[in-house]
C-alpha cells in the first residue's frame, strides 16, 4: 500500500498570493465575459444561446442532457434556449435513435455557418492580449494550459 500524499502547506505569503490570483483572475474573466456578450450580440445570439452552439458536436446529434451538463445546468433549463435557436433554424430536435423519450440537437446547415463565424470571432484575441509582448503571450498561453489541465484534473 502506498502512502497517502500530505497536503501541502502554504506559507502566508505564497497564500496571500494565490488569493491576488484569484482576484486578478475573477475581474480579466468578468471583463472577458463582456468581450464574449458584444461578440455574440453581433451575430445576434445571446451569451447561453453562444454557449448551447458551442456545445453542440457538429458532426454528431448530441442529447439535450449533455449540453445542459456541459452548461451546468438541468435539461429543463435549456428548452427555452433550444426552442429560439430552433426557430432561428440553426439547431433540431430529432429523436433519438434507441430511445424516442431522449432528444437529440443536431446543428443545421445554417447552425454550422453561424458556429464558424462565432468560432472565427472568438478566435480573434483581444486588446489586452495583442498588447502583451510575443515573450508574455508564451508565457501566459503555457500557464493557462497547466491551469486546465489541473482544472480538468479535478473534475
Amino acid at each position: 500500500m502506498s502512502p497517502r500524499p500530505q497536503p501541502v502547506r502554504q506559507n502566508p505569503a505564497s497564500s496571500r498570493v494565490a488569493q491576488e490570483l484569484s482576484h486578478v483572475f475573477f475581474d480579466l474573466l468578468m471583463r472577458y465575459k463582456i468581450l464574449f456578450a458584444q461578440a455574440v450580440a453581433e451575430l445576434g445570439l445571446s451569451a447561453m444561446q453562444a454557449r448551447v452552439i458551442l456545445c453542440i458536436d457538429q458532426e454528431a446529434p448530441c442529447t439535450m442532457s449533455a449540453v445542459a451538463q456541459e452548461l451546468g445546468c438541468g435539461p429543463s433549463n435549456i428548452t427555452g434556449l433550444i426552442d429560439k435557436l430552433e426557430a432561428r433554424a440553426l439547431v433540431e430536435r430529432r429523436a433519438h435513435p434507441d430511445d424516442r423519450r431522449i432528444k437529440s440537437l443536431a446543428m443545421t446547415r445554417k447552425g454550422a455557418a453561424l458556429r464558424r463565424r462565432l468560432m472565427e470571432r472568438l478566435a480573434q484575441p483581444a486588446p489586452w492580449m495583442q498588447a502583451l509582448s510575443p515573450d508574455d503571450q508564451r508565457q501566459l498561453v503555457g500557464i493557462l494550459r497547466r491551469a486546465l489541465e489541473l482544472a480538468s484534473a479535478d473534475a
